[in-house]
């Protein structure tokens, strides 16, 4: 994008209420933008776990497991995950085009308006993909999601091979143990495991999973009440539905979370290499937060609504102690950081 320099006033056709402030439309922009990258991030996870749950990748770990090689079948499914560190940083720099784009027309007038600013003769501003800082944060955190999918897969395939030694398990057995298990991670195979062992005792407990098939809730109380006891059939079917509805659950989990996560990484790119490009400051730009207030919103991130930080790299203060530079930051606690639906707007502040 070029933008000459002309005298003040010739980009008036960018309202000053938008210069100013435009976070409504900030926040529905990083909200389609989020959609689109969930949607990426969500068919990666998807294929990933068919991938590591086919005929021929269980087979292939079942007979490293029989040849005594346990180190390699635990290590045997990263090679799965390597996509997810390209995902990102095509995320990254999609957000971060779109970005420059967004904020650089508003910073030029917002520079034109200014009277600290001389009047030069001509900007360019264009993303630089190749720019090392920008290649290095998208590497960065590509192969911080490339760990967080495969270390849970490594603990998971890790505790089925100790299991199954331990009981004297053959080839069948593992092969069961495994594609029933891969996908979710150890807690979440632990919660499955728990599920199952309340509709066995008959336990009213079971009614309480928020993840189970409520389909199933009339013969489960009935046998919890002393009626006819459940058949291995029917347990065998509400065990995998709950498994399906976890599965679910992580796979929505990890595309909102790391979508959002790339989004926000590449805004900020997109806005550092908007500033640089027109000689201005990170100390140039005011960040505001945006809560999503519906009711479902964390108690801290509703009372950070409307909080604002001057500078690119500054970080909100959450009432519960962590800094963030933006919601979602992956530097951040999880209790602030998982599934957080809010957002953060820019404004230029020239001068102020």
């Amino acid at each position: 994008m070029t933008f000459p320099w002309r005298p003040a006033g010739f980009y008036s056709a960018i309202r000053k209420a938008d210069v100013a402030d435009d976070g409504d439309d900030d926040r529905k922009r990083l909200e389609d933008l989020g959609k689109r990258l969930e949607a990426r991030f969500r068919r990666a996870f998807i294929e990933y776990v068919q991938r590591i749950t086919d005929e021929a990748t269980i087979k292939a770990m079942v007979d490293l497991i029989s040849q005594g090689r346990v180190n390699e079948a635990i290590g045997y499914l990263d090679q799965f995950a390597d996509r997810f560190g390209e995902d990102f940083a095509e995320a990254f720099r999609e957000a971060a085009k779109e970005e420059m784009a967004a904020q650089a027309p508003r910073a030029v007038a917002a520079m034109e308006a200014s009277p600290y600013v001389p009047n030069p003769v001509r900007v360019e501003v264009t993303f630089g993909g190749g720019n090392p800082r920008a290649a290095e944060a998208a590497r960065t955190e590509g192969a911080r999601l490339v760990q967080e999918i495969s270390e849970p897969t490594r603990e998971v395939v890790q505790q089925v091979v100790s299991n199954g030694l331990s009981q004297g398990a053959g080839p069948r057995e593992f092969a069961r143990e495994l594609r029933s298990s891969l996908g979710l991670t150890d807690k979440q195979n632990a919660a499955v495991a728990n599920y199952e062992r309340l509709l066995r005792a008959g336990s009213k407990e079971a009614l309480t999973r928020e993840l189970r098939d409520k389909r199933s809730d009339g013969p489960v109380l009935r046998a919890a009440e002393g009626g006819k006891p459940l058949t291995e059939d029917q347990i065998g079917r509400m065990v995998e539905a709950y498994r399906r509805k976890y599965l679910k659950y992580r796979t929505e989990n990890i595309a909102r979370t790391e979508a959002l996560q790339a989004a926000s990484l590449g805004r900020i790119e997109g806005m550092r290499q908007t500033l640089e490009s027109l000689d201005l400051t990170t100390n140039d730009v005011e960040k505001t937060w945006s809560t999503s207030v519906d009711g479902r919103e964390r108690r801290t991130h509703r009372l950070m609504n409307g909080q604002k930080v001057k500078g690119l790299d500054a970080q909100f203060q959450s009432p519960g102690g962590a800094r963030l530079r933006f919601p979602r930051d992956p530097a951040g606690p999880a209790d602030e950081v998982v599934m957080c639906r809010c957002a953060f707007t820019f404004r230029i502040t020239i001068g102020e």
